[in-house]
């Protein structure tokens, strides 16, 4: 029984071209090798998964276009800034510090009846008690009006909480304590750099 070899590509084809069989015509592109699925590139790059891009970056996120520039350090998921523990604390004592101020406020006006006076400080009081639970809002949203205006307000708020102390009051050591601890949490690096980063 006699062995034919199969017929060698013709001279001067170039190198990693398919082979252009005997009988096939011109322009048709080659057969498919046997156990090749239909449809499939010839040249599928070994070890690569079926059916995903050849130019994936390592550590890209699937299904991110590859000349996407990632996300802004501070940002957390959706574009959302990230918001500091330090700011969501003061938020909460300037929240605390508001509604004692709107409980001072209503007791005042409850006593209104002793004077003009008590109605003008449980007026002021209430201002102020709704001023720092709005500015406690909006500094959890990365304004940077609110924190200004929360270290003015703890800053004027521990001026009085002094004065009192000196005149023998010391419940308002409370008050003296959260003012400079709102102080103290808005005026870190972290806190500065989120705010300015927010404010871009």
């Amino acid at each position: 029984m006699s062995y034919n070899p199969p017929p060698q590509p013709p001279q001067g084809q170039p190198q990693g071209q398919p082979q252009q069989w005997q009988g096939q015509p011109q322009g048709q592109p080659p057969q498919q090798w046997q156990g090749q699925p239909q449809g499939q590139p010839p040249q599928q790059w070994q070890g690569q998964p079926q059916g995903q891009p050849p130019q994936q970056w390592q550590g890209q996120p699937q299904g991110q276009p590859p000349n996407m520039p990632p996300p802004p350090p501070g940002y957390g998921y959706g574009g959302k800034p990230h918001i500091p523990a330090q700011v969501n604390t003061a938020a909460i004592l300037l929240f605390i510090a508001g509604g004692f101020g709107i409980l001072g406020g209503l007791l005042f006006l409850a006593i209104g009846s002793l004077g003009a006076l008590f109605v003008l400080v449980g007026v002021i009081l209430l201002i102020i008690g709704g001023l720092e639970i709005w500015v406690g809002v909006a500094l959890r949203q990365l304004k940077q009006w609110a924190r200004v205006a929360a270290i003015t307000l703890a800053g004027i708020s521990a001026v009085f909480s002094l004065i009192s102390l000196f005149k023998g009051g010391y419940t308002s050591f409370v008050g003296l304590a959260i003012d400079v601890v709102i102080i103290y949490m808005l005026t870190q690096k972290p806190v500065v750099e989120a705010f300015n980063q927010a404010g871009r």
